[in-house]
C-alpha cells in the first residue's frame, strides 16, 4: 500500500514538472523566428495571444526597407528572436554596413535578463552617428567572448 502511495506521488510530480517546462517552453512565433530581427518604424502594437503575436511579426519580417522619419533620423523598433540566451545582462545592436568589405558603423548596447531570448527595443539612427540614405546595413545583436563576437540574432537593411 506505500510503495503504490510513493508510485503515485511520484507520477504526479513528473507530471508537474512536465508542466512546467512546457510552459517555460518559447512559443511558436519564437521558433519561427530564432536568429532573426524583426523590425518596423513604429511601436509594436501590443497583443494577448499567441496568434496575434504571430500575426504582427509576420507582417514586420516583410520589412525591407527603413524610411527616414520627420526629424530627419531613422526610428528602428526591433524584436531580437536570440539563438540562445546571452549568459550575460548586456548584449550589443552592431551596425555593419554591408559592401566587399564589411564596416562596422556603430553599436547600442542593451541591458537584458541572462536567460531571456528576446530583445524587444527601439534606437534611433541619424546623420551624425555616419548613416546616410541608400547604406545598405545588417544589424546584428552580439556579445563579445573572450575576444569574438558571439552572433544571436541579425537582419538586413536599407536606409531611404
Amino acid at each position: 500500500m506505500n510503495a503504490t502511495r510513493v508510485k503515485v506521488a511520484i507520477i504526479s510530480c513528473g507530471l508537474l514538472v512536465a508542466g512546467t517546462a512546457a510552459a517555460n517552453k518559447p512559443g511558436r512565433t519564437y521558433r519561427a523566428n530564432r536568429g532573426r530581427i524583426v523590425f518596423q518604424q513604429t511601436p509594436f502594437a501590443s497583443f494577448s495571444t499567441e496568434k496575434q503575436f504571430r500575426k504582427i511579426v509576420r507582417k514586420a519580417r516583410r520589412n525591407k526597407v527603413l524610411r527616414r522619419g520627420k526629424g530627419g533620423t531613422w526610428v528602428f523598433h526591433f524584436i531580437a528572436f536570440m539563438r540562445r540566451a546571452p549568459k550575460a545582462t548586456k548584449v550589443n545592436l552592431v551596425w555593419y554596413r554591408r559592401g566587399k568589405k564589411r564596416e562596422q558603423v556603430d553599436y547600442t548596447e542593451f541591458t537584458v535578463p541572462p536567460n531571456e531570448v528576446t530583445l524587444q527595443a527601439k534606437t534611433t539612427l541619424s546623420d551624425a552617428q555616419g548613416f546616410k540614405p541608400g547604406d545598405r546595413l545588417e544589424a546584428r545583436v552580439t556579445r563579445l567572448v573572450n575576444g569574438r563576437e558571439k552572433i544571436y540574432a541579425r537582419c538586413r537593411l536599407k536606409l531611404k
